[in-house]
């Protein structure tokens, strides 16, 4: 992906929004989803009574890669049921970049179909850019199908949101120290923003997208005791558009 093409996507805003919320807002996001975030990361959220968004790519299901086990289909319903919510992140975990229109929306189709043949009811609203990688011309086509579609560009999302490519910043081993992470909720709760965490394996020897289970467990800990109000992406949607506390 061009340099180029990562600035023009974030000069085109066309889904912006002001946001509403009464709350500072933190949300935990899962990319491709390992076992791990479900066994360990979904417990950990729960243990604080909050929730988080797992942007599933339907191929991964059941596969292990470079050493990390993936999630299995029957994990998705108790997900569900937990409060937690299910997004899209392409069913083959491909750069969107390399994708055309009618390629992008044969993957977004199929990683659809793969979730409501387990869950048939079940609407994704919220999309994450596999590998954080976007063009203007696929920002453009997605924002239209979802919600929101949440980027890896780090940044605090604060007064206006543009939903086309929310930021958020990696939770890794690198961002781990309480002091930065402490860091970052109190510039969200000053900014009155939505801070969105993204993070991929929750392992005790995590790869170099995941994080330990200390790690994440000390983030959500900030997180409440800053009184932030601890939300999935697309509950957090409603917040910051309607107001809600």
């Amino acid at each position: 992906m061009s340099r180029f093409s990562r600035i023009l996507s974030k000069l085109l805003s066309t889904k912006m929004i002001v946001m509403r919320n009464e709350r500072p807002i933190v949300s935990f996001t899962f990319d491709g989803v390992p076992r791990s975030a479900i066994t360990t990361g979904a417990q950990i959220l729960e243990k604080y009574g909050a929730c988080g968004t797992f942007y599933i790519a339907g191929s991964l299901c059941e596969r292990e890669l470079h050493g990390t086990s993936y999630f299995r289909a029957e994990d998705l319903p108790g997900l569900v049921g937990a409060g937690h919510e299910i997004g899209c992140h392409t069913f083959n975990h491909i750069s969107v970049t390399a994708l055309n229109r009618t390629a992008l929306d044969g993957e977004n189709e199929q990683n659809v179909s793969f979730v409501t043949d387990k869950m048939p009811n079940l609407l994704l609203t919220s999309f994450a850019y596999p590998f954080g990688d976007i063009g203007p011309r696929q920002k453009l086509l997605l924002q239209r199908r979802f919600a929101s579609c949440r980027s890896a560009e780090p940044g605090i999302n604060a007064r206006v949101a543009d939903l086309g490519l929310l930021k958020a910043f990696r939770l890794c081993d690198q961002v781990s120290d309480r002091e930065i992470i402490s860091g970052l909720v109190e510039r969200t709760v000053r900014k009155k923003g939505w801070l969105v965490f993204c993070t991929h394996d929750v392992d005790e020897y995590p790869t170099q997208y995941g994080c330990r289970p200390e790690v994440l467990e000390r983030a959500v800990q900030v997180a409440v005791n800053y009184q932030a109000n601890v939300l999935t992406v697309r509950n957090a949607i409603g917040s910051i558009a309607y107001g809600g506390s």
